[in-house]
């Protein structure tokens, strides 16, 4: 059933909390990086850059 919600993941959400200034994008990345979480190098880049 369609409820009209945009699904934009787990980078998404951080992104989202990194525009109202509720964390550090690359903080967070590096903790997430810590525990095993994989990135592709240039996404995160990219990530990054748009902040």
């Amino acid at each position: 059933m369609e409820r009209g919600l945009k699904i934009i993941g787990l980078l998404g959400i951080l992104k989202d909390a990194t525009r109202y200034g509720l964390l550090d994008l690359e903080a967070t990345f590096e903790q997430l990086q810590d525990v095993g979480f994989w990135v592709a190098p240039s996404l995160l880049e990219r990530l990054l850059k748009d902040d």
